[in-house]
């Protein structure tokens, strides 16, 4: 194949989500660049926690732990969704649960499903899929001041190890 050739995707290769949050290297979410630093983090750890949390554990996390009112978690949350739109919905009534729209997704999660995927290819498949992964990589995992909570629930450890077995198989 020569450079700049074209790749049609297997139907049942995964695909990126519509919006990525991006966790290899300074985190940041694709196509929202007006994402502030605190917007961002909250967005990155709703995204690595399964798309959802509880202000609570939003406040473990992104403020740290600290003493923070409740109505500031809220009013952060509120900016962030005037930015992303549909993709931050708003929660339902009666609840402390804060939900990502399935359109987002990290550039870990999608990492390791072309990992995976590529465990029950051909060789040239495999290769192409681990290779693609590894293109996703723009630096260290959660390279940015106030990513604690990525280190202390080992998604940071996790990142690492996945990328460095990756480089290794491919």
């Amino acid at each position: 194949l020569s450079v700049g050739t074209v790749h049609d995707h297997r139907p049942d290769a995964p695909s990126p989500p519509e919006v990525m949050v991006t966790v290899f290297g300074a985190p940041h979410v694709d196509g929202f660049p007006e994402l502030g630093r605190m917007d961002t983090n909250l967005v990155a750890f709703l995204a690595c926690n399964g798309g959802e949390a509880t202000d609570d554990q939003l406040i473990d996390a992104v403020w740290n732990g600290r003493m923070v009112e409740r109505s500031t978690v809220w009013n952060r949350i509120s900016k962030a969704r005037s930015v992303l739109g549909a993709h931050l919905p708003a929660r339902e009534q009666g609840t402390s649960r804060v939900q990502l729209a399935p359109t987002m997704g990290t550039d870990l999660d999608h990492f390791a499903n072309l990992v995976r995927c590529a465990d029950d290819e051909s060789s040239d498949e495999a290769i192409r899929l681990l290779a693609e992964a590894l293109e996703l990589v723009e630096g260290q995992p959660f390279d940015a001041a106030g990513y604690d909570w990525a280190h202390q629930q080992q998604h940071h450890a996790h990142a690492c190890e996945l990328i460095e077995s990756t480089a290794i198989r491919l």
